[in-house]
């Protein structure tokens, strides 16, 4: 896949059909799709209401979304500093290692959409546990 057909959007609240198809998609590869109970109502209001919990990043290839990134600030006591939780990062079975998702943390600027987060949020994955990133 060549990168430069490949785009990074903060979801929107026109979104929330798509983020919730890719969640149950994510799900279903976890071989859990009973754990889902979000609705697009929730999913809404989580997202984009008054109070947001979270953000969603969306990774398209052309006009295709093929990955997203759900995420959420956290707090590190130990080093006094604010982060990141990186809850989900699917990318779509068929563009895997394609570049359409994190290679490893090398490539989480070009592909994850770093570059839309404040410097402070994003720190290295080697200081983190399973699949939170501080």
């Amino acid at each position: 896949m060549e990168l430069h057909n490949f785009r990074i959007e903060l979801a929107t609240n026109q979104d929330v059909p798509l983020i919730l198809a890719l969640i149950r998609e994510l799900a279903d590869h976890e071989l859990m799709p009973q754990s889902v109970t979000a609705d697009e109502n929730n999913l809404s209001n989580s997202l984009f209401g008054r109070h947001i919990q979270a953000e969603v990043l969306i990774g398209y290839y052309s006009a295709e979304a093929v990955s997203y990134a759900l995420f959420f600030p956290d707090f590190s006591s130990f080093s006094g500093q604010a982060g990141i939780h990186l809850d989900d990062l699917y990318v779509r079975p068929r563009m895997r290692r394609r570049g359409s998702g994190l290679n490893d943390g090398r490539d989480r600027q070009a592909c994850t959409g770093a570059q839309l987060l404040p410097p402070r949020l994003v720190r290295s994955q080697n200081q983190s546990v399973g699949r939170q990133i501080l």
